[in-house]
């Protein structure tokens, strides 16, 4: 039930079609959603997700960094944002823990916020 979502979003409820009552004011909920909630975790990690079929489907690691970058940002990473994620990935425990640490980073980037 993605209701507590659109609630802590501002967001009306899917029974309405104007997107015109929602808050574009950002708050304590929505911070600690990302950091924290257990639902969006399980998607991030869901074996079944999006992430796991990009991993299967693409051995480019730089390849699935930017299909990410572009997926939450919109946009490619810059070349320091590129270095930290490559030496993020070389120290993750596996390919798929480093990528899934690294989407839930720009999930929780202040960018990823005012974007979405």
């Amino acid at each position: 039930d993605d209701s507590y979502v659109l609630k802590i979003f501002d967001k009306p409820q899917r029974t309405q079609s104007c997107d015109c009552e929602r808050s574009s004011a950002p708050n304590l909920s929505q911070a600690l959603y990302f950091y924290n909630d257990a639902a969006l975790i399980a998607k991030i990690t869901a074996p079944e997700g999006r992430l796991t079929k990009l991993l299967a489907s693409e051995r480019d690691d730089i390849r699935v960094l930017e299909e990410l970058y572009l997926l939450t940002l919109g946009r490619l990473p810059n070349t320091e944002e590129r270095l930290a994620a490559i030496n993020y990935l070389q120290s993750a425990a596996t390919r798929s823990v480093g990528f899934e640490d690294l989407l839930w980073s720009l999930f929780n980037r202040h960018e990823f916020l005012i974007m979405h």
